[in-house]
């Protein structure tokens, strides 16, 4: 019996968490594409996946959805998407604030790496700035082809655990030496980079940041490199180091880094 009962309170459990997270509507999605709009399409299947396409000659092109949060709360905004011939995607959160302007600047970004003819699953986490109660879920296709979302799903989070998440994404102290990402790097310099990764099994990313000595980790530094599934890959390529950037940082997600060097490349 009492077996019975934990398994009854762990069902329970699982249903409110289910519940917990509000599915956007499929047909409250926008389009917005440049020079013409009917240079991007959008269809909705009977099971609320969404198809986005942009054309050829298009320079932009979103698909959006403007949504009211609570101010100073956190949220997770969970998604699946899948291309069949490689297209570049990536979503973004941008809020508005009391002033009705929309906050460009310094809108939150999340780029999961698409896999021809597979769903992966994307996520973000954020706290809605004091404020603010309505932000913009936008996806932007950054090439030609076509992108399936589906189970775009917002969920309002426990602060406790909002923050925490929060937290265990905060880089960690730049440490040439001890950790075998960091990279000591020559300020104001030409450098080559030059590695092989090796693909898992969805594919992977391999992300580079600059450490700025006085200020830290700089937000939107980052250099992006995609690796195939299951193929080793390599990589060279010649970067400009600010003059207040002292190292890099190396992280892989989804592959394993082979034979990492940075080199100064002179420029005469």
């Amino acid at each position: 019996m009492m077996k019975k009962f934990l398994l009854l309170s762990a069902l329970f459990a699982l249903a409110a968490l289910s519940q917990a997270g509000e599915l956007l509507s499929p047909e409250q999605w926008k389009h917005e594409c440049r020079p013409e709009r009917k240079l991007s399409t959008v269809k909705i299947a009977g099971d609320g996946t969404v198809r986005f396409r942009r054309f050829a000659g298009a320079e932009f092109a979103r698909l959006y959805q403007d949504v009211e949060l609570e101010r100073g709360a956190y949220y997770s905004l969970t998604y699946a998407q899948r291309t069949e011939h490689g297209a570049l995607d990536k979503l973004l959160v941008i809020f508005r604030g009391a002033d009705g302007k929309w906050r460009e600047k310094s809108r939150l970004t999340d780029v999961t790496p698409l896999v021809n003819g597979e769903w992966t699953a994307g996520k973000l986490v954020f706290q809605v700035p004091p404020d603010v109660n309505l932000a913009r879920i936008d996806f932007r296709l950054d090439s030609a082809g076509t992108v399936e979302l589906k189970d775009i799903m917002l969920e309002k989070l426990d602060p406790a655990d909002g923050k925490a998440y929060l937290d265990s994404l905060r880089p960690a102290p730049f440490q040439p030496g001890r950790n075998s990402g960091d990279l000591a790097v020559k300020s104001d310099s030409y450098q080559v980079i030059a590695f092989a990764a090796q693909g898992g099994e969805n594919g992977g990313k391999v992300t580079v940041e600059f450490h700025d000595p006085e200020r830290g980790w700089i937000n939107r530094s980052l250099l992006t490199f995609f690796v195939p599934a299951g193929t080793k890959k390599e990589f060279r390529e010649v970067t400009l180091i600010p003059e207040n950037v002292n190292g890099l940082r190396f992280t892989a997600a989804g592959c394993e880094i082979d034979g990492l060097k940075l080199a100064e490349l002179e420029i005469k």
